[in-house]
């Protein structure tokens, strides 16, 4: 099975435990990551979005979105959503790499 295949099997997986009821943030925020993983920059955008609204103390949450801009080639948007996760979690290393890769 190929990379891509098995990404689409993890999306649909992790959609289907969302529908089912379990709405807990982490499995959301692991379907975010997932489509982020596999370049589905929109619509792991939403996904990030909307959890960044209902949980804006979650610095992943926002190094996701940052991620998602970047991707999506909005690099202010992405800058800006750095800015919030080292607001929350200044010493995070992976902020800090991601701007320097923002930045080039």
């Amino acid at each position: 099975m190929r990379a891509t295949q098995r990404g689409e099997l993890a999306i649909k997986s992790l959609q289907r435990a969302i529908t089912l009821g379990d709405q807990n943030a982490n499995w959301r925020v692991e379907l975010a990551e997932t489509r982020l993983m596999f370049g589905q920059f929109p619509e792991a955008k939403q996904d990030f979005s909307s959890l960044a609204s209902e949980q804006s103390e979650r610095a992943d949450v926002w190094l996701g979105l940052a991620l998602c801009h970047r991707g999506l080639h909005d690099l202010d948007s992405a800058l800006d959503a750095l800015a919030r996760v080292e607001r929350l979690a200044p010493n995070n290393p992976k902020a800090h790499n991601i701007r320097g890769a923002v930045l080039m």
